[in-house]
């Protein structure tokens, strides 16, 4: 078969750590792998020019200087000349634009021009509790996101919540493709650990003040009066960490709790594999990509009936979910799975089995092949329901 070329555009790409940059990589060499896709990707960087890269992937990688950041939003208007020569130099046979950051989707959608585009959407709202820029952030998704939403030929959603939340006006053309994980590399330790050890992981930006450490830091203090060896061990960094390292400290967590900053991928296996449950207390989300990590090193997890959380993980099944930001909930669960060791043993197990079997990488490459495809084929007409289309 000829090779067809996709230019991915992501406001932030590996080594910048997240879900969506995860999920960009993942699907990008499964695609230059094994479907005949040759990727380019379009991303920013720190430095004041344009740096390109070709990694042993076969990924060429295009990284553009921006003026500044507006929260976690890279901008500068630097983008309209870049991305329009690129585009002409590259001759993409489809653009995919993963989003929501503002910016260099939006400006890669209007710069199409004739090339086919589909946007993946990874989350729901960004509006965030008490945040003063949430008068921005709803200027865009109510007005200034919809322009690149109209103009896609097919929008894929990290999961239902996402596609029957804030894209219902756009569901005739949006198939849930979810993230998932490398099972081969994420697995269990040979020997159960044996300590009451939690383990985070998740950005520490203040803007990401959703991932909700602050309620489990409560809850570990609460918990170490009735689990004396509890241990916490929190992966992740941003400009809010000395805040979250202040909190631990006036709470007398400062000999339980251990911040790590990121860690790199074999590393955070290994983080994984030290600790005896995983917990994630978001009071927003999608659908995290840690905890399929986690799964698949067989952790039990602990998690909220947040966003897309409950389409992952299944309550009492391979994990125990609680209401989003209820404190006291959070704290008996985790009294649960910490002092019985057969109930965190067949969530862990459960979990594992769920990623091996159902959460693997190729799926949802053959299934973003599968869409691309039929998109250069025109071989995708619009429909009122998408209830039925597959989804992981």
């Amino acid at each position: 078969m000829k090779t067809r070329k996709v230019l991915f555009v992501v406001p932030y790409f590996p080594p910048h750590k997240g879900g969506m940059e995860l999920f960009a990589l993942n699907i990008a060499e499964q695609l230059s792998r094994n479907h005949t896709w040759q990727v380019v990707v379009v991303t920013t960087g720190e430095e004041r020019a344009i740096e390109v890269e070709k990694a042993d992937s076969g990924l060429v990688v295009y990284r553009l200087p921006y003026w500044r950041k507006i929260s976690n939003s890279p901008v500068a208007l630097s983008w309209l000349w870049h991305l329009r020569r690129i585009i002409q130099t590259e001759k993409p046979d489809l653009i995919n634009i993963h989003t929501p950051v503002p910016g260099l989707g939006d400006i890669a959608s209007m710069m199409a021009g004739s090339c086919p585009v589909v946007v993946n959407y990874h989350m729901g709202t960004m509006r965030k509790d008490k945040s003063r820029l949430n008068f921005l952030i709803e200027i865009y998704e109510r007005v200034l996101v919809k322009p690149m939403l109209r103009r896609a030929k097919e929008i894929i959603s990290s999961s239902d919540y996402v596609r029957d939340g804030f894209l219902i006006n756009f569901r005739y053309k949006t198939q849930t493709i979810t993230p998932a994980v490398d099972s081969d590399f994420f697995y269990p330790a040979e020997v159960a650990v044996s300590i009451p050890h939690i383990i985070f992981v998740g950005s520490l930006n203040r803007s990401d003040e959703h991932k909700n450490l602050r309620s489990l830091l409560t809850a570990c203090q609460e918990l170490r009066a009735v689990v004396p060896d509890l241990r916490l061990t929190v992966v992740g960094d941003g400009d809010g960490r000395r805040m979250y390292e202040d909190i631990a400290v006036s709470m007398g967590l400062r000999d339980l709790a251990k911040f790590t900053g990121w860690l790199e991928r074999d590393a955070l296996a290994e983080a994984y594999r030290a600790a005896s449950v995983f917990v994630l207390p978001s009071t927003n989300d999608s659908f995290p990509l840690v905890i399929t990590e986690a799964m698949a090193t067989g952790l039990p997890i602990v998690s909220t009936l947040a966003g897309g959380i409950p389409t992952l993980v299944d309550d009492e099944a391979d994990g125990l979910l609680v209401a989003p930001a209820d404190d006291d909930a959070l704290v008996k669960v985790l009294k649960r799975v910490l002092t019985d060791k057969a109930l965190a043993s067949r969530l862990g197990t459960a979990g594992r089995n769920k990623a091996v079997h159902s959460l693997n990488w190729s799926s949802r490459a053959d299934m973003t092949n599968t869409l691309f495809s039929d998109v250069l084929g025109s071989c995708i007409q619009p429909r009122r329901d998408r209830s039925s289309v597959r989804r992981a």
